[in-house]
């Protein structure tokens, strides 16, 4: 019969199909947690193939993301399922960047102008700051040798 098999009645009473569904999402491969358990079960089944719902933040919040794909696809790095506004990355401890100086006070996107997933930033200081190199690359690309990430203007005389 159905995709959820034979036993209609295991989810649905006599009195109307649309009336009391009992079902256990929990027992699927995608358990309703946060703000998925108050979503009417329409929103996500958007036909009767109730398994072809997808199972991934982008598949369904794809309008809502704020980042424009910049960010790359996987939501639930940052986010939960609580909702958008709250989120918490760790540069420091999830890449091998740690935002140090100015680069603390940056937006996410000054940065990763392609989504973050698809493209590993280099690390080199002139990779980013070729255009801010007063000496034109006569000193090489060892900027902290000289300079801090504070900012360029500070410099250490060794």
């Amino acid at each position: 019969m159905g995709q959820l098999g034979n036993t209609c009645e295991k989810c649905h009473v006599e009195s109307g199909w649309h009336n009391d569904i009992h079902f256990d999402h929990d027992l699927t491969g995608f358990p309703l947690v946060g703000l998925h358990v108050v979503v009417a079960c329409e929103q996500c089944h958007l036909t009767q193939q109730f398994k072809d719902a997808r199972k991934d933040c982008f598949g369904c919040h794809q309008k809502d993301d704020r980042h424009k794909g910049g960010l790359g696809k996987n939501c639930a790095s940052c986010h939960t399922p609580n909702g958008w506004e709250i989120w918490e990355f760790n540069h420091d401890k999830s890449t091998s960047f740690p935002l140090t100086g100015a680069h603390s006070k940056l937006e996410c996107n000054a940065c990763h102008k392609r989504p973050a997933g698809e493209v590993k930033l280099s690390t080199e200081c002139g990779a980013c700051h070729v255009r801010d190199d007063v000496h034109f690359g006569q000193y090489g690309r060892q900027c902290q040798r000289c300079h801090t990430s504070i900012s360029f203007k500070q410099v250490r005389i060794q």
